[in-house]
Formats: C-alpha cells, sequence, structure tokens
C-alpha cells in the first residue's frame, strides 16, 4: 500500500485513471482519517476534529462504499473477471497493486451486506484462492469461510456450503454459527433429496453464481452493451 501511495503522489492523473488505484486511495485516506480522529479523541480535542472537518473534505466510510459500489458495477459493465481485477490488470490504464485475500474479502463484504450474494460469492471466492496463495496471511479463515457458506447458500450451492461448514467445524468444533447452519443446510439438502434422489450423489462441481435479473435487466443489459461499444441500439422513435 506504500508503493500506491508514493506512485499516486509521483503520477497523479495517470495513476488515478485506473479505478481500482482510485478505491484504494480512498479506502486508505479514509482509514487513516479514521485513525488520526481516534488518537485526537484520546487527547479530548474535540475542537480539533471539527476544525479540520470543516476545512478539509476527506473520505469516510459513506465514500469507502461508494467506491466499493463503483467497482462492482464497473466490474458487471465491463465483464471484468474478478481474478482480473485482484490482480490489477485492467486493459489501457496504469496497474495497480494486486488485492490481498482482505482486500478481495473487504469488497466482497460490501456486497454481502447489502444481500448481494452474487458479487459476495465473486469476490470471498477470489478471498479464499488469495489465502491459499499468501504467506502472511491477512484474514482470519474462519470469517472468511463463515461468509462465503452463506453466500454460497443464498445462490443455490447447499452441497458446496455443507462442505465450507465441515471445513469451519475442523477448524474449530465448537463454532456457533457454523453447527447451526450445519442444522440448517442439511434440512435443504433432505428436502432436495426427497425431491432428487440422486442430487446428493453428483459429482461436486463449481458453484453456480448467477446474476441476479431484476425488474430492468434488459435495459440494464443494453445500457452495459453500450458501455462496452457493442453497438447496441437503443430503440429511438422518429
Amino acid at each position: 500500500m506504500r508503493s500506491h501511495m508514493v506512485a499516486a503522489s509521483k503520477e497523479r492523473d495517470r495513476h488515478l485513471n485506473n479505478p481500482i488505484n482510485l478505491y484504494f486511495l480512498i479506502k486508505r485516506i479514509a482509514a487513516d482519517w479514521s485513525t488520526v480522529k481516534s488518537l485526537i479523541n484520546a487527547t479530548a480535542a474535540e475542537d480539533v476534529i471539527r476544525k479540520a472537518n470543516a476545512s478539509v473534505l476527506l473520505p469516510g466510510d459513506e465514500d469507502v462504499e461508494g467506491a466499493s459500489v463503483a467497482l462492482l458495477r464497473l466490474q458487471d459493465t465491463y465483464q471484468l473477471n474478478t481474478t482480473q481485477i485482484g490482480s490489477g490488470l485492467l486493459k489501457t490504464v496504469h496497474k495497480s497493486p494486486e488485492f490481498t485475500a482482505w482486500d478481495c474479502y473487504e469488497l466482497g463484504r460490501s456486497a454481502y451486506d447489502k444481500d448481494d450474494h452474487y458479487h459476495s460469492l465473486l469476490w470471498m471466492e477470489e478471498a479464499l484462492r488469495r489465502w491459499n496463495k499468501e504467506e502472511d496471511k491477512t484474514i482470519d479463515r474462519l470469517l472468511l469461510l463463515d461468509h462465503l457458506r452463506h453466500s454460497a447458500l443464498q445462490q443455490g450451492n447447499p452441497r458446496h456450503s455443507l462442505s465450507l461448514i465441515h471445513e469451519m467445524l475442523a477448524i474449530d468444533p465448537s463454532h456457533g454459527q457454523a453447527l447451526t447452519a450445519k442444522v440448517h443446510v442439511e434440512s435443504v439438502l433432505a428436502e432436495e433429496q426427497a425431491m432428487n434422489a440422486d442430487s446428493n450423489a453428483m459429482p461436486l462441481g463449481p458453484m453456480k453464481n448467477e446474476r441476479p435479473a431484476g425488474n430492468d435487466s434488459s435495459e440494464r443489459d443494453r445500457y452495459e452493451a453500450l458501455c462496452r461499444g457493442e453497438g447496441v441500439m437503443l430503440g429511438f422513435s422518429e
């Protein structure tokens, strides 16, 4: 992150043409400002904070949330691969730092908190892939698995969810949320098997993760195609 800040100061325009770099910059400034305010509060200097807030507009939690939403929207519009974004590789723009497992988790959690399990699943899976490769772990695996198993279930993957729950219980056999979720998911699977006896015998392939259609999906798809330069006709009449 330090190298990212140095690059931003040296090549501001070129560096911030990459929306991932802009996202990281907003996150970093918001986190640093929150730390500064905590330190000032510890010295009971509230007046300093009030004056600083009045004179300088610095990003806060709402700005970070807005940047997260914008990045996910960009991913959808331009059909960007999660691993591609996480690697900082966007066409025609300055490369950004790679995401850590924690960075991926935070972006996924932003979607998770809004019950957007499509994006949550994308980014929690990417977080897990990066966790497996990290020498210095940036997030607790149990925390990651707990969010991943829930989003997996919400996106119609109960068998995968149960597998993740078993992994959680292997790490912590007394994990309360995992024990509760296990009972629920097993009941879901029992209902599925009652309707299709072979459902649980099928190989456990990749998780399915369909993007919700929504009421305006056709208009959304046309707009996104137009943004990609695919020459979609908007249907204007003379």
